[in-house]
């Protein structure tokens, strides 16, 4: 009797060469805090070093939006320049 095998799926893993080559960034839900006297949700923005896994910068912000992300990235180029590939930029 012939099993029929699922397509093998491909699970190779990428890592940039070396540092500063390209960066990764994310946004994930934080906790709860307390601002202006209310409880507010918290985003941890970050952005990581596909290479290094060194983190340029990771900051919680009030808002999940493009303003917040921007001010991520800006931090963290004036703290590591500019990675070498831009992606999804």
């Amino acid at each position: 009797m012939n099993e029929l095998k699922p397509p093998e799926q491909n699970r190779r893993r990428f890592e940039a060469g070396y540092p500063n080559e390209l960066w990764q960034s994310d946004c994930m839900h934080g906790p709860h805090v307390m601002a202006d006297g209310k409880l507010k949700a918290s985003f941890l923005f970050g952005v990581i070093d596909d290479h290094s896994r060194l983190i340029p910068h990771a900051q919680f912000y009030l808002r999940e939006n493009i303003d917040c992300y921007q001010d991520c990235l800006i931090q963290a180029f004036s703290k590591r320049g500019l990675p070498e590939r831009k992606v999804g930029l």
